[in-house]
């Protein structure tokens, strides 16, 4: 707790939070809306963001969920059948400010992110408060199972569980998803994977580190190639036109 008082009373000093992105109602980044690298038949969309903390994804996939305010959410959206390759790394990046001959951490690059991926979308802005989560449950982030959220206009949103990349308590600083997905809009949101480690994860977050951890996300998309049976037969079609415009010469 300490540690966190610290950090947020330097931020206020300067006028800046470092978590201020990440620690608001949802705010997405929109995957498809950037400009993509064109490599062959693939689209790759990229972005860098934050996340405050680094256990809110850890703290999503338990029994009584977690804080949507402890992760980062983008949304894409696929106009055909594609073939879909997500992936979160952290960006590595540290940056301190000095106070008073105190040097506090604003940015730190040592995330070990997980995210889970959700068809459907929540509403701009969306948070717990504005459509309570059921009794028991810490935050409405479900990071393996439906989630549903609203805003103060009265907007609510369901997203459903697709699958997830990371395991709670993992080391690892990259992790992906790779599968086809048809037409349609999808979430991912991302977090830490510290839950019972050190003084980071979600089981100790009254005395967490909730600096903000950077990371670069990348969406590689590309169109699901049609079955092999489905080219066989096209070629099929095509000598049979070929001999029967030769059968109708003779």
């Amino acid at each position: 707790m300490k540690k966190l008082l610290s950090t947020v009373a330097c931020a206020a000093a300067v006028g800046f939070f470092p978590t201020q992105q990440a620690s608001a109602h949802i705010s997405w980044i929109n995957l498809t809306n950037l400009t993509p690298a064109i490599d062959g038949d693939k689209h790759i969309y990229s972005a860098n963001s934050i996340v405050s903390g680094n256990y809110g994804w850890a703290d999503s996939m338990d029994e009584d969920w977690g804080d949507s305010h402890q992760g980062a959410w983008a949304q894409f959206t696929l106009t055909e059948s594609s073939n879909v390759n997500i992936h979160v790394e952290s960006d590595y990046q540290d940056t301190f400010i000095t106070i008073g001959g105190n040097t506090f951490p604003l940015r730190v690059g040592d995330l070990t992110p997980g995210f889970s991926l959700y068809n459907g979308v929540l509403p701009d802005e969306a948070y717990e408060d504005a459509f309570p989560p059921p009794a028991g449950k810490e935050g409405a982030w479900n990071g393996q199972g439906t989630t549903t959220m609203g805003n103060d206009d009265g907007e609510v949103g369901t997203i459903h569980y697709i699958g997830h990349a990371g395991e709670i308590d993992g080391l690892a600083t990259a992790v992906s998803w790779m599968g086809a997905l048809e037409a349609g809009i999808y979430t991912v949101a991302i977090g830490g994977t510290c839950y019972e480690r050190e003084s980071c994860g979600a089981f100790n977050r009254f005395d967490a580190d909730n600096v903000s951890r950077g990371f670069d996300i990348s969406l590689t998309v590309a169109p699901v190639p049609l079955p092999a049976a489905i080219w066989l037969m096209g070629a099929g079609l095509v000598g049979l036109g070929a001999f029967r415009k030769r059968t109708l010469a003779v």
